[in-house]
């Protein structure tokens, strides 16, 4: 019998999140029409399984071996170096076979080696096989229990679902089942989304009844949304660089949300360089998304923004380098609950203390045209709040697009900085900065004050490269 001890997890990236770590004997049932991805998911667990040293059964009425494994190694899943290890066995059952004697094979089989995975690919052809007949096809419910119970291994039975239909209608073997999965698909943002919809967990609360679930070159992949149902607490206090921003907002915490939004028909470069210099100067480590640029230009912008608050482009590059991480990622690439889960997997990976996403408006715009602003306003919130409770700050700089979608973003934002341009005279602008905290005062920042807060900034950066320079690490 394998070692499950304490249970294990699937191994796809979101699954277990959602079913939580499954403690065998556990029974699972995979269901979807053709071409949902059952034939992925279902191999996908079983190759992690093999790369965690846990041996894997395929058991099928379908596929060709070397189909089988040239498709699975399309998709990342190395089954042929598993199965030259001796930790997967592929055995395709001929249809011609009853059903007495297909048990009767995989039985001897399991007997014969510890298998911590049992996959059926698929179940149907055993109860099309037995019909209607209600003793029979009680049996074949009871061997699947059984074997499960007896060998204490997870076994995943796929279940074909004609198409236009989503009952199962499998009979007693949900009712055995701990969990049922139903894969299918749908339009979403214009997007061929693959959904997988969670009909059973047992033992675990079912707190997403959909997760929507992509065929990537590492197998399946879920995008687990994240939710959370309480309110996280701010993290530790953020010193602010200078006078101007310590007298509107006092300070800031790790935790925050911040609303950097210029007018659409220009930047605020030294804006833009005094919200990076105050997370720099309180040591922050800083990833940044772009929904525009790629890195390489991203990168060329925010040496240029550190430059405008005085600093030589030697020492933006070197704060560059030390504190930032910069990626990029088209928004209109992914669904948006994809592109949440593809954001928190780049922060997950990048060991940093604050986030920013720049070029904000994109999203913003299609979310309003087309007519989408609640649904992602929910899920901007929800991701915020983990976030928060990650202990990231995060900033969003973008462009004022309308007064309904800044109202609708300002909502989730503890401070709001918002600068105009104000024309004087005939090639004379000056800008204006409207700053706001959460229930504190706002405040109309004049040119000049935003100047000195500039050259605040840039001293507090220079202090802080002389105090590494004397200390030889970071402080």
């Amino acid at each position: 019998m394998p070692n499950t001890e304490g249970g294990l997890d699937l191994g796809v990236e979101g699954l277990d999140r959602v079913l939580g770590r499954v403690v065998p004997p556990y029974v699972t049932v995979i269901a979807g029409y053709p071409g949902s991805g059952k034939t992925s998911l279902a191999s996908t667990v079983c190759y992690k399984a093999t790369l965690a040293g846990r041996k894997c059964l395929y058991v099928t009425f379908q596929e060709d071996r070397e189909r089988f494994l040239k498709f699975t190694s399309s998709i990342g899943l190395k089954l042929a170096d598993a199965e030259a290890a001796n930790l997967f066995r592929f055995i395709r059952l001929p249809i011609a076979l009853s059903v007495e004697e297909a048990i009767d094979v995989v039985s001897r089989e399991l007997t014969r080696d510890g298998y911590s995975v049992v996959v059926v690919d698929s179940v149907n052809a055993l109860l099309e096989a037995v019909g209607a007949d209600s003793s029979r096809r009680a049996w074949l419910v009871n061997f699947f229990y059984n074997v499960t119970q007896a060998t204490g291994s997870l076994c995943i039975l796929i279940a074909e679902l004609p198409f236009g239909s989503e009952r199962i209608e499998l009979g007693s073997i949900e009712f055995v089942a701990d969990a049922v999965i139903l894969l299918k698909h749908r339009v979403e943002g214009g997007f061929l989304v693959r959904i997988a919809e969670v009909r059973k967990v047992r033992g675990a609360p079912i707190y997403l009844a959909e997760v929507p679930f992509t065929i990537s070159s590492s197998g399946v992949v879920f995008w687990s949304p994240p939710i959370l149902e309480g309110v996280p607490s701010e993290g530790p206090q953020l010193e602010l660089p200078c006078t101007l921003l310590r007298g509107v907002l006092n300070h800031l915490h790790r935790g925050m949300v911040i609303n950097l939004l210029h007018p659409p028909e220009g930047d605020t470069a030294n804006l833009y360089g005094v919200l990076l210099g105050t997370l720099l100067a309180n040591n922050l480590r800083v990833h940044f998304i772009s929904y525009k640029y790629p890195p390489e230009l991203l990168r060329e912008f925010i040496t240029y923004w550190l430059t405008t608050l005085g600093l030589s482009l030697e020492e933006a590059e070197h704060l560059l380098g030390r504190y930032v991480k910069v990626s990029s990622i088209n928004p209109f690439s992914l669904s948006p609950s994809e592109l949440v889960a593809r954001e928190l997997s780049l922060l997950k990976s990048g060991n940093c203390d604050a986030v920013v996403f720049h070029g904000v408006e994109l999203g913003e715009a299609f979310a309003s045209s087309s007519g989408q602003l609640g649904d992602f306003l929910r899920g901007l919130f929800n991701e915020l709040l983990y976030l928060k409770h990650g202990g990231y700050l995060v900033v969003r700089m973008g462009k004022y697009l309308s007064e309904e979608v800044y109202s609708a973003t300002c909502s989730v934002a503890d401070v709001v900085i918002k600068p105009t341009y104000v024309v004087k005279d005939v090639g004379d602008v000056e800008v204006r900065t409207f700053i706001s905290r959460r229930n504190r005062v706002p405040y109309v920042a004049s040119q000049e004050e935003l100047l000195e807060c500039v050259r605040e900034t840039g001293e507090s950066l220079r202090t802080l490269l002389r105090r590494y320079d004397s200390e030889g690490k970071r402080t």
